[in-house]
């Protein structure tokens, strides 16, 4: 993945969302850039990775919760409303809002491990937020 430097402020990696923390911080730069009408191109990898050997249903076992909240979470980033005309701003805005899901009706129905996963990706976003602030101090 590369990334011009001022979308990085938005491009947070979460360890507490197990395997999907680029490709939910990509769908957060893409609901951004697509606001500020920025442009996101696609190409083949640069790299070969070379796999080591594993099983493929426990990799799905332990993607499962993850790619069952995708959906729901791309749904929320859908709906928020953006004004901010920086991915900085933006990042902020996406924050609020999804602490206002959390704590909506809209979450009411997620599962615990959904609920966990989102509360983890929640408390980097605010982490990574507040780091970025420091740097930019």
């Amino acid at each position: 993945t590369a990334l011009a430097r001022e979308v990085i402020e938005a491009y947070p990696l979460s360890p507490l969302v197990g395997r999907y923390d680029d490709i939910w911080a990509s769908y957060i730069v893409r609901r951004i850039s697509d606001h500020l009408g920025h442009v996101v191109e696609y190409g083949y990898p640069l790299v070969k990775q070379e796999r080591n050997p594993h099983n493929y249903f426990v990799d799905h076992e332990h993607e499962k919760v993850g790619l069952e909240f995708t959906d729901t979470f791309c749904e929320w980033l859908r709906k928020f409303t953006l004004t901010g005309d920086t991915y900085r701003k933006c990042f902020g805005e996406i924050i609020t809002q999804l602490q206002g899901s959390l704590a909506s009706d809209a979450s009411a129905s997620l599962k615990a491990d959904k609920r966990q996963i989102l509360e983890g990706l929640l408390s980097t976003l605010v982490a990574w937020d507040a780091t970025i602030t420091r740097l930019n101090a």
